[in-house]
């Protein structure tokens, strides 16, 4: 018989059987089950690697890492509070800079001293303007309209971030009015009807323990509306807005009425309208000492 030839698997005339080991194989496989041995017997002693010491770098699949490397900050936005807006947005997210028409708790605020909540940022800008360019003595402000086209104008200017400044104060006023009506919800929506009632009744003195019993932020953003209305009245003399005037424009705006009975609506409007009123006069009297002819 010839020498022994270890054919592989699938070959002509291979026999599992009739595998011939090498010489010195048996010695060798030998040592090596005892070299196993003992390196399991040195990791059983060995003691675990404590998890806080133990670092990892993500990798890619190709074994290099995939931490970033020369970054390259391109975009840099901040808000700017004067202005109310968002600057350096890029093209597809200048949704963010919309005012008008926003959850309340999306829009961007502002801290304003005498108010426990903060203020929408864009309310504050307004009014800015509006006294900058002396709108306390416009005759008729927050009654009469400014054109629509350039009221349709600036409040997309505003909504987009290109808002810098306007000088009829009409526009303003309106705008801020405007800012109240397109609430997803009337600010005065968040009071029951049986307070509203109730207060519409009261007299002028007894009110303010009344309001400063709203939720928040319902409570800051009515009180510091009743002061820029407060503003305006304490100038009466020249613009010729009494606090029943100022209380007749802005109260349409400020409740969302879902009545489908049109009698039911009126009563519900002209309730808020003297609501208003009443609100007024006692934030007048409370903190600017000014008693209101209502």
């Amino acid at each position: 018989a010839g020498p022994a030839v270890n054919l592989l698997p699938g070959e002509e005339g291979y026999d599992p059987d009739a595998v011939v080991a090498p010489a010195g194989a048996a010695d060798e496989m030998a040592g090596r089950a005892q070299s196993k041995r003992g390196t399991q017997s040195s990791l059983e002693v060995a003691k675990p690697i404590p998890k806080a010491s133990v670092r990892s770098t993500p990798s890619m699949d190709d074994g290099t890492s995939a931490m970033p490397s020369n970054v390259n900050h391109s975009m840099h936005v901040t808000f700017n509070e004067f202005l109310a807006r968002y600057e350096g947005l890029p093209e597809e997210w200048e949704h963010m800079n919309q005012q008008f028409g926003v959850p309340y708790g999306s829009i961007p605020k502002s801290s304003v001293p005498g108010y426990d909540e903060r203020i929408p940022s864009v309310l504050i800008m307004m009014k800015r303007n509006l006294v900058e360019n002396n709108g306390r003595d416009q005759v008729g402000i927050f009654r009469l309209a400014p054109d629509r086209d350039d009221c349709d104008f600036v409040k997309n200017q505003i909504n987009t971030g290109q808002f810098d400044s306007v000088e009829d104060v009409n526009v303003i006023a309106n705008l801020i009015k405007v800012w109240f009506r397109d609430m997803p919800s009337g600010l005065l929506n968040t009071i029951d009807d049986e307070t509203i009632y109730k207060i519409a009744d009261l007299p002028t003195e007894q009110v303010p323990s009344e309001y400063h019993k709203f939720a928040e932020p319902t409570k800051s953003l009515f009180l510091w509306l009743l002061d820029l209305m407060a503003e305006v009245v304490t100038n009466e003399a020249v613009n010729k807005m009494s606090a029943k005037n100022m209380s007749i424009v802005l109260s349409p705006n400020l409740y969302q009425i879902n009545s489908a009975n049109p009698m039911a609506a009126l009563t519900m409007a002209q309730k808020i309208a003297d609501f208003t009123t009443k609100m007024l006069a006692g934030r007048l009297r409370e903190k600017h000492g000014y008693d209101a002819r209502i």
